[in-house]
Parts: C-alpha cells; sequence; structure tokens
C-alpha cells in the first residue's frame, strides 16, 4: 500500500486519499481503483496557518486542492470595497479550486489557511497527464466537474432572480411612499373645483 501522506498524527496511504476523494460530489461517481488511479497523480503538501492559496482575481493558480487536514476561510469582496465577506469555512474532505484545471480564468475569491494544513494538490499539468493515461477517468472528471460548475450556475440564476424580485418590490414601495396623495383632513369636506372654459 503506497504512502502517500505522512504527518505525526497521522499517515495516509493512497488508498486513504482514494476514499476521501470519492466523498466529495465531483468524484463520487469513481470506483476505489479510479479514484488510486486519480491520487498518483496528486501531490502532497503542507501549509502553514495564514498562507493565502488563491487570491480573489488571480489567473495564475491553474490547480486544485483537497484538503487532508486542517481548515481554510474562503472570502470576497468582488471588486467592491470595504471588508471582505465570509463565503466559507473548509475542512477535511472539501475540494479548493476545482474549476483551476479547467481553465485559467480568474479565482473569485481568496482563500487562506485558517490552520496548518495538509492538502492533495493537482495541476493543471497533472491533470491532463491522468487525461492522456487514462482518457476513460479523465472524462468521467471532467463530465462530473461540468456538472457540479453547471448545478453552481442553476443555484447562482436562481438566487440572482430572487434578489432581482426583491430588489422590484422594494423599488415599487420606494415609488409609492414617495407619490404625493392630497386626502382631505378629517372631518373636512371635499371641495370641487370647476375650471372654467375661455369665455364662459
Amino acid at each position: 500500500m503506497a504512502l502517500f501522506f505522512r504527518r505525526q498524527e497521522r499517515e495516509w496511504s493512497d488508498r486513504d486519499v482514494a476514499h476521501l476523494v470519492r466523498s466529495h460530489e465531483c468524484f463520487a461517481m469513481l470506483s476505489v481503483s479510479e479514484a488510486v488511479k486519480l491520487v498518483e497523480h496528486m501531490s502532497a503538501q503542507r501549509v502553514k496557518e495564514g498562507t493565502v492559496l488563491f487570491h480573489e482575481g488571480a489567473q495564475n493558480a491553474s490547480f486544485m486542492a483537497l484538503i487532508l487536514q486542517g481548515e481554510a476561510t474562503a472570502e470576497a469582496i468582488g471588486g467592491g470595497h470595504g471588508e471582505p465577506l465570509m463565503l466559507k469555512v473548509l475542512q477535511e474532505g472539501d475540494l479548493i479550486g476545482e474549476q483551476g484545471i479547467l481553465d485559467n480564468a480568474s479565482r473569485n475569491a481568496t482563500v487562506t489557511a485558517a490552520s496548518d494544513m495538509s492538502l492533495a494538490t493537482m495541476s493543471q499539468s497533472q491533470f491532463n497527464k491522468l487525461t492522456k493515461a487514462y482518457p476513460a477517468i479523465g472524462n468521467k472528471i471532467l463530465l462530473s466537474l461540468l456538472r457540479t460548475v453547471s448545478g453552481r450556475l442553476r443555484d447562482a440564476n436562481k438566487r440572482l432572480h430572487m434578489l432581482s424580485q426583491l430588489n422590484r418590490t422594494i423599488n415599487e414601495e420606494l415609488d409609492d411612499r414617495s407619490t404625493p396623495r392630497l386626502k382631505p383632513a378629517p372631518g373636512e369636506d371635499t371641495v370641487a373645483f370647476r375650471v372654467s372654459q375661455p369665455g364662459g
């Protein structure tokens, strides 16, 4: 059994990492043997607390990482100003930056190690080698990643639609409040005015 990662408190074999890989939705369709092949093309890495794994907007981080131990935080400013918005706390079994092996698009969040971490990483070049050596496995992973990205896009569209409806409702209420309405005071009769026509 190949040793993938050794740390003072724990050792990770290729098969251990493969089981953790398969627990993620992106790789659940892989068999254990296929997941082991994937792990054989990954690299073990340790990072210290406070290390920034990805910078929001960066375009030179074409790799993904599976968290074996430790935690990280994902934050985003979204091109705005002010304090970053906390998006998620990432833990053991979470996958970071999986879209990085598909393209070199800019990262949409800053991911920082919240503790010392152990990672299994895969670069775009490592993924290309896996796909070349095992086309069927590469195709399965690509299809699963595309489905995952597609699902996230649908969820984002739903949230955007809900926010658009909420914004429309708020604007309508603000318009109603800002429109002056003439009402007779309590106890006063409504006075009708007649506009005289010229010469009348």
